[in-house]
C-alpha cells in the first residue's frame, strides 16, 4: 500500500512540476543600442517579412530543439497566381550576446497551419526542413551582419504557412540568438517552441513582449520550380481533392438530399468554374462494375450560401443558384471505395470502384465572391431513377474549418466520417511467406517484410495525424492450419507514430528501408493460436496516419479478416475546387464621384481656355 501511495505522490509531483514548466515566462535581453539593419538584396519575386529591421532585443536561453516561427501569407505577393509558392531563402541576423560561440547549427522549418485558415491555431504539419551551419558572419555586429539560408530543393506551399528557425545544434548552449525588432507584434503571428511545446508569442514572454523576429523570407510565385498544380487558378483556401479510398456520401436517398461544404474566398471575382467528384453506389452486387442510372444525371442543382459562424458554422442565406447538366469523366482507381448514407446512418465499405470528375466551366451569370468571406457550396443531382440508382459526393482528406453539413428538412446537421474498414485474407506458406488472397485498399505492394523483428506487415491509410482525437480500432479474423507442416502464428497491430507524421516521408507509411523502426512504428502484440476466431479492440490516445496488421506465421490461412479503425469525431469534408478570374477594379461610389468631379473640372477648364482664345482672337 505504501509503495502505491508513494508512486501516486511522485506522479502528482511530476504533473505539477510539468504544469509549472509549461507556463514559465521567459525574459528577453535588450541590446546596448537599437540599430537598423538594411534588408537583404534579392532577385526573388516576393519578400515576406514583418520586421522593420531595427534590432532591439535577443534571448540568451535558447536550447537544442527550441524554435521560433512567424506566420506568412504568400497571397500578399503582387503576382497572380500565387500558388504553388516556392520558398527559396530566409535571411537572418544572429547575436552572440557576449557568451555564445559560432558556428551554430540551425534548421529552417516550414509548417502548415494546424487549423487553416486561422493562424491562432498554431503550427501544424511540418512541410519542409533543411539543416545549415551559421558562422560568425551571421552576427549582426560583424560584416555583413546577417546570412542567407537557401533551400537546396524547392519548398513548395499552397497556402499560408509558418516559417522560422529551429536550433538543431547538439550543444551545449548558449547559442547565438535570433534577434527581435522594436515593434508590438500582433497576436497569433509569432510562435515559440520552447522545451517541446508551442506557445503564442504573448503567452511565453514577460512584458514587455519582444518584437517580431527579424526574418526576411524570399520566394517566387509561378512560374517557379514547383510542380504544376491541377487547378493553378483556384480561388479558395486550397483545393479539396478526392480521397480515392474515402467515402461517397449519398445525395439521392431516395429523395434528393442536400449536402454542403464551406470554403474561404482568396480573391474577389466571379466563380467561373466549379469542379467536383462523385460516384454511383453498387447496384448489382459486383463492386467492380459501373452501375449508372441509364438516364444518368439529368442536371445538378448548384447553390451558394453565406456563412453562419455558429458554432458550429453552417449555411445561412442563399446567395446564388443554378440548375445545369454537367458531363462527368470516369476514373478507375486500383482500390475499392466506400458508401455512406447520412439519412439511414449506414455505411457500405468496399462498395464500388469508379468515380467521376465533373467540371462546370464558363458558368453563365457567375456568382461574385469577395476575398476573405466564407461561403457554402451545395450540390444536389437530379436523377431519372433515384429509387434504384444513387449518386454520392466524394469526400476529401483536405480538411478546412467546420464539417460538411446535410439538410435534414428542418436544420443543417454536421457530418462525421464513419469508421474506415479494410479486409484482409492471406495464406502463409511453409517458408513463412505471405500469399495474398484478396485484401483491400492496402498501401503499395501490400505485404512488406521488416527484418529487424521478422514481421510481415500490411499498411492501411487511416486519417491525417491528429493528436487531439482518439482512435478506436477493432480487428477480427479466423485462422486455420494449411499444408503439412506445423502451423505457427504471431499477430500484432502496428501504427505510425507522431514522430513519423512530423519527420517522415509524406503520403506513405514507414517502410523497412526507413530504419528507426522503434521510433517510427508503434506495435501492440495480441495472443493468437493456429486455429480459431480472434477479436481484438484497441484504443489509441491520438489518431495515427497509418495502421497495419502484422504477422509472423507459417502453414496457416487467415481469412474473414477485418480491421475497423475509427478516429472519434473525424471531420468530413467534400471534394471540390472553386476557380475563377480576378475581379476587374470597379470604382466605388466615392471613387465615381471623384472621377465625375475631375471630368467636370477638366471640362470647365477646357471651356475657359476656348473662351480665352476666342477673346484674344477677337481683340486681334
Amino acid at each position: 500500500m505504501f509503495r502505491k501511495t508513494l508512486i501516486l505522490a511522485l506522479g502528482l509531483v511530476f504533473i505539477l512540476t510539468s504544469s509549472l514548466v509549461a507556463v514559465e515566462k521567459l525574459t528577453p535581453s535588450k541590446v546596448s543600442s537599437e540599430q537598423p539593419i538594411m534588408p537583404p538584396l534579392t532577385t526573388a519575386g516576393c519578400i515576406l517579412t514583418h520586421t522593420n529591421g531595427i534590432v532591439s532585443s535577443y534571448f540568451s536561453g535558447f536550447s537544442t530543439g527550441d524554435a521560433i516561427v512567424s506566420y506568412f501569407d504568400p497571397a500578399t505577393c503582387p503576382a497572380i497566381p500565387t500558388y504553388p509558392f516556392e520558398i527559396k531563402t530566409i535571411t537572418i541576423p544572429l547575436y552572440n550576446g557576449g557568451t555564445a560561440t559560432y558556428p551554430v547549427q540551425v534548421d529552417v522549418v516550414v509548417y502548415d497551419l494546424a487549423n487553416p485558415p486561422d493562424p491562432c491555431g498554431g503550427p501544424g504539419t511540418e512541410l519542409c526542413r533543411e539543416t545549415f551551419l551559421c558562422d560568425d558572419t551571421f552576427d549582426y555586429s560583424s560584416t555583413p551582419g546577417m546570412g542567407t539560408l537557401t533551400f537546396s530543393n524547392p519548398c513548395c506551399v499552397n497556402g499560408p504557412v509558418y516559417i522560422g528557425i529551429e536550433y538543431s545544434d547538439p550543444g551545449p548552449p548558449p547559442f547565438p540568438s535570433i534577434l527581435f525588432d522594436n515593434q508590438a507584434p500582433d497576436t497569433c503571428i509569432n510562435w515559440f517552441n520552447y522545451q517541446g511545446n508551442w506557445y503564442d508569442w504573448h503567452t511565453i514572454w514577460t512584458p514587455p513582449t519582444p518584437g517580431y523576429p527579424i526574418f526576411w523570407v524570399n520566394g517566387n510565385t509561378p512560374p517557379n520550380n514547383c510542380p504544376d498544380q491541377p487547378f493553378p487558378n483556384h480561388k479558395m483556401h486550397f483545393p479539396q481533392y478526392p480521397d480515392v479510398i474515402g467515402w461517397d456520401v449519398n445525395t439521392t436517398s431516395p429523395e434528393p438530399l442536400k449536402l454542403a461544404d464551406d470554403w474561404e474566398c482568396t480573391q474577389t471575382g466571379p466563380v467561373t468554374d466549379i469542379h467536383f467528384w462523385g460516384s454511383w453506389k453498387d447496384a448489382d452486387g459486383n463492386p467492380w462494375t459501373d452501375d449508372i442510372d441509364p438516364g444518368g444525371v439529368n442536371a445538378f442543382i448548384f447553390e451558394i450560401y453565406s456563412n453562419d459562424p455558429g458554432p458550429p458554422s453552417k449555411p445561412d442565406q442563399l446567395l446564388w443558384y443554378m440548375i445545369e447538366w454537367v458531363p462527368g469523366t470516369p476514373t478507375e482507381p486500383p482500390t475499392l471505395e466506400h458508401w455512406y448514407d447520412p439519412l439511414l446512418v449506414m455505411n457500405w465499405p468496399n462498395d464500388h470502384v469508379p468515380y467521376w470528375q465533373y467540371d462546370f466551366v464558363n458558368i453563365p451569370d457567375p456568382f461574385i465572391q469577395e476575398a476573405g468571406n466564407i461561403y457554402w457550396l451545395a450540390i444536389t443531382p437530379i436523377l431519372d431513377d433515384p429509387g434504384n440508382f444513387h449518386w454520392g459526393w466524394k469526400t476529401s482528406r483536405d480538411h478546412f474549418m467546420d464539417d460538411t453539413v446535410w439538410w435534414t428538412g428542418e436544420m443543417w446537421e454536421p457530418l462525421i466520417e464513419p469508421p474506415r474498414v479494410n479486409h484482409f485474407e492471406v495464406t502463409f506458406n511453409e517458408f513463412g511467406e505471405p500469399i495474398d488472397e484478396g485484401s483491400t485498399n492496402y498501401y503499395g505492394i501490400g505485404w512488406y517484410f521488416y527484418p529487424e523483428y521478422y514481421w510481415w506487415n500490411m499498411w492501411f491509410y487511416d486519417n491525417p495525424y491528429n493528436p487531439e482525437n482518439t482512435k478506436e480500432i477493432f480487428i477480427s479474423f479466423d485462422v486455420m492450419p494449411s499444408g503439412t507442416g506445423e502451423p505457427y502464428i504471431e499477430f500484432a497491430l502496428n501504427y505510425s507514430t507522431d514522430i513519423w507524421s512530423m519527420e517522415g516521408v509524406p503520403d506513405r507509411p514507414p517502410l523497412p528501408w526507413d530504419g528507426n523502426e522503434d521510433v517510427f512504428i508503434g506495435r501492440e502484440v495480441f495472443p493468437v493460436g493456429p486455429e480459431g476466431h480472434f477479436e481484438f479492440p484497441f484504443t489509441l490516445p491520438y489518431n495515427p496516419e497509418w495502421v497495419s496488421i502484422d504477422f509472423i506465421a507459417a502453414n496457416v490461412i487467415i481469412y474473414n479478416g477485418v480491421i475497423q479503425h475509427e478516429c472519434v469525431q473525424t471531420s468530413m469534408d467534400l471534394a471540390f475546387v472553386i476557380t475563377g478570374e480576378e475581379q476587374a477594379d470597379i470604382p466605388t461610389l466615392n471613387e465615381w464621384g471623384m472621377i465625375i468631379l475631375a471630368l467636370l473640372l477638366l471640362a470647365a477648364g477646357t471651356i475657359a481656355v476656348v473662351r480665352r482664345r476666342r477673346t484674344v482672337a477677337s481683340k486681334v
